[in-house]
């Protein structure tokens, strides 16, 4: 392999045998010879979210998304980084910028709703939740946490019987406690208004 791709793999392998440190050393000085090396920045930024060093890791997506501004995978990346260190705004744009890519993404879309969602921004919220709840193609995990977060955006706009409604399909589809609870939470809410 050439020299920018030896160190890619002997990271890559480090990383397999969960030498971490190791892992961004090699990394490191990889891109000390090759800087314009896209993919050595972008396994960086990986392995930095993966040890949940957020800002690096964005500094790494950036760099690397400087070199290649059309590769839509580090507009997500650096999108759920953003969203670990709740800088939901900024997340927002980077989910955006994936989403002109691959429009219809349930889990790229269930994280847009989450972040208008932390943001009190519950119609921006619930139109991304909608949507992932009405795509064909989505994965569980995307599918559930897109559920919870409509009910819960549909509870914070007063919509109670909506919500009801919405949690009674989710405990039908899903097996998880969570449904229930947030079920019965919202039967107590209704009582008491």
């Amino acid at each position: 392999p050439s020299a920018h791709e030896a160190w890619y793999n002997r990271g890559n392998t480090l990383e397999s045998l969960w030498h971490y440190e190791d892992a961004i050393a090699t990394y490191n000085r990889g891109l000390s010879d090759f800087s314009d090396d896209f993919r050595l920045w972008h396994e960086r930024g990986l392995l930095l979210a993966k040890l949940q060093r957020f800002e690096s890791a964005i500094e790494s997506y950036d760099r690397a998304y400087a070199l290649q501004p059309k590769q839509r995978d580090l507009a997500h990346e650096r999108g759920d980084a953003l969203l670990q260190l709740k800088r939901y705004e900024e997340a927002i744009v980077s989910l955006d910028t994936f989403l002109r890519y691959a429009p219809g993404n349930a889990h790229v879309l269930t994280d847009r709703g989450y972040a208008f969602y932390q943001l009190d921004r519950f119609e921006e919220a619930l139109q991304s939740l909608n949507q992932v709840l009405k795509t064909e193609r989505r994965d569980r995990n995307s599918l559930i946490r897109a559920h919870y977060y409509q009910i819960e955006t549909l509870r914070q706009l007063g919509r109670f019987e909506a919500a009801l409604r919405s949690s009674q399909e989710a405990m039908k589809q899903h097996s998880e406690e969570l449904f229930k609870t947030q079920h019965d939470a919202l039967k107590r809410q209704i009582a008491d208004d």
